[in-house]
């Protein structure tokens, strides 16, 4: 768990939880990971590679299930904050 004044930059980098979202990954599994990151205060980083339709790949993600888990992080914002990557390491 972070602390608020941690936020940005990342103080400590353990606290980084990264979740491979594979071809089986559900949006209700995604939807359940942000909700518990909020109820932790802990980051979360999503790890997507590709984007297309009729995934087959185990690195390929349906676009239709990308843009559900995006517009569910969306109805939270207020809850917590969405960075890049190079948002999160390079803060200053």
């Amino acid at each position: 768990m972070i602390h608020d004044e941690e936020a940005i930059p990342v103080a400590n980098y353990n606290y980084v939880m990264t979740k491979l979202v594979s071809n089986t990954t559900t949006p209700s599994e995604v939807k359940d990971w942000i909700d518990t990151a909020i109820q932790n205060k802990s980051w979360l980083n999503l790890l997507f590679h590709y984007l297309v339709p009729s995934p087959a790949g185990s690195t390929e993600y349906e676009p239709s299930d990308f843009q559900e888990i995006v517009d569910y992080a969306a109805t939270k914002l207020a809850e917590l904050d969405v960075v890049t990557l190079s948002d999160m390491l390079d803060a200053e």
